[in-house]
């Protein structure tokens, strides 16, 4: 659609994707560097063929100079563009608009820092790079690394948002209930070795990263040689089967060479989502290679405690809910690769699929058919295609079949289903390892952002009726208590564990 058609419309609302908008943003500058390419060659005397505009009217100029900007931009699910440098921020932030609202059921999504790309987005706000806020909110140690606010700039971080901020507490919602469990199983002694040597050389890495006074996340180039974030992603992917990672990169890996990942470029480092661990699987041949493989492999079930575990844990849930329809999660798409043949194999079931192996058309389609399906069909669905945005209320039972780097992105994922429309309570289970040192060791960076999180939001977040927080900056109270309680209650009997054939509550 043109500028022109989109002003004679006369639209109220004009609803687009994040997506949409970088496209168009990507569309409108490549045309402006061919132009501007253009004019130089003739300048220079040559011939050169002029561009052609693209048809996007987000961006177009007609606007800004009939001075008709968007009256308001409401971004929901902020968190997907909280990144400053991010290409979809970035064209976000070049919209002919008078203001923003932001919308977010987990703010801050990640870290304490992601306040900053929020405030981007804000009118007249004295922080013109992401740094500058980093160093308002923060102190240098004697090395000139910042590290998280400490206690007076806590409180000054609370108050400068609680001039822009509006947060209420999730009881408004009133959901029906959601139990949390963890699914916890024995690996077997190769696992434990092979797992435990991933992990001891992310420790070694992140340990001398923190010596050096550097944060422990790193760029693109660090991960891609073995970095700290790589060992612990080949941990975690050893961890649930042995087929995610080749013999040639292990052994690659274990001599600290370069390994041929795909790295997701613009997320931190924390935040990466290997939809496709090894290869860049979007080559129609690479992919297909992979199915062959995992369909002529004899037992996947060998050499994966995890992938036991999950089978049976689906078995069991069948035979105790046989009405209640499951959704399974993974942040790893060829896992579910795994686990779509496992279920079929052992099982003969074919589950629906939401990742990035079903096309952008598909996937509306693949929403109506879960809401019809038998319930002994599940919905496997990556974190990144369809962690946010969803509405799988036909679900009940969420399966979670590793642990995240990032909490939030689990909470967005089992809100999938625990929400609004949602008519019974809501079983989320995650599966880990018993005495797992790679789940510990996320688990280790979940808790210390949870707790620091918590503790920042904690005097923002009121109800309507209640005036705001008084927030002190000469008195500082201590860190709210560790509320981690969601997996680790006290009564043995809310955890399964799986050590034999049978399910039995863990010791």
């Amino acid at each position: 659609m043109s500028a022109t058609q989109l002003l004679a419309g006369g639209y109220d609302v004009i609803v687009a994707s994040y997506e949409f908008a970088e496209r168009g943003f990507k569309d409108i500058s490549v045309y402006y560097k061919r132009m501007q390419e253009h004019l130089n060659k003739r300048e220079s005397g040559n011939t050169s063929t002029i561009p052609k505009r693209p048809t996007t009217a987000s961006f177009s100029n007609i606007c800004r100079e009939l001075e008709l900007p968007f009256k308001r931009v409401v971004l929901d699910e902020v968190q997907k563009v909280n990144k400053r440098h991010g290409r979809r921020h970035v064209a976000i932030k070049n919209l002919h608009a008078k203001g923003f609202i932001m919308l977010s059921g987990t703010l801050p999504h990640n870290k304490w820092d992601d306040m900053s790309g929020y405030v981007d987005f804000l009118k007249d706000h004295p922080f013109t790079t992401h740094a500058e806020f980093i160093r308002t909110f923060t102190t240098s140690d004697y090395t000139g690394f910042n590290s998280s606010p400490d206690a007076p700039k806590l409180r000054l971080l609370q108050r400068f948002l609680q001039a822009v901020l509006i947060a209420r507490p999730t009881s408004i919602l009133k959901l029906e209930t959601c139990i949390q469990k963890a699914v916890r199983y024995d690996a077997d002694a190769d696992e434990i070795k092979e797992v435990q040597e991933y992990t001891r050389k992310y420790k070694e890495v992140s340990a001398i990263n923190a010596a050096d006074g550097q944060q422990a996340q790193m760029g693109k180039a660090d991960f891609a040689a073995g970095g700290a974030l790589g060992m612990a992603i080949y941990a975690q992917m050893r961890s649930l089967h042995p087929l995610l990672i080749s013999e040639k990169d292990q052994a690659r890996l274990m001599k600290g060479v370069s390994m041929d990942m795909d790295y997701e470029e613009g997320k931190s480092d924390d935040e990466y989502k290997p939809d496709i661990p090894i290869e860049d699987d979007t080559d129609a041949a690479s992919r297909a290679d992979w199915l062959k493989e995992i369909k002529e492999t004899p037992d996947l079930l060998i050499g994966s405690s995890r992938t036991q575990c999950f089978l049976r844990l689906f078995k069991w849930l069948r035979q105790e809910y046989p009405s209640r329809k499951i959704v399974i999660f993974s942040n790893f798409l060829k896992y579910l690769d795994i686990i779509d043949e496992v279920l079929q194999q052992g099982m003969a079931i074919t589950p629906l699929r939401y990742d990035g192996s079903v096309s952008v058309s598909q996937r509306p389609d693949i929403e109506e058919r879960f809401k019809t399906c038998a319930p002994e069909i599940p919905l496997l669905i990556t974190g990144g295609a369809g962690g946010v945005g969803l509405i799988l209320t036909a679900g009940s039972i969420v399966v979670q079949l590793e642990t995240w780097w990032n909490r939030s992105t689990e909470l967005q994922a089992v809100g999938r289903c625990h929400r609004q429309l949602q008519t019974e309570s809501v079983l989320y289970l995650r599966i880990e390892a018993k005495d797992g040192m790679i789940d510990q060791e996320i688990q280790k960076v979940q808790k210390r952002k949870t707790v620091f999180n918590e503790e920042l939001m904690r005097p923002l977040i009121r109800l309507h009726t209640a005036g705001p927080a008084h927030i002190p900056l000469l008195s500082f109270p201590g860190l709210a208590p560790l509320r981690w309680e969601e997996f680790r209650p006290c009564n043995p009997d809310t955890f399964f564990h799986f050590g034999g054939n049978q399910i039995q509550p863990s010791e």
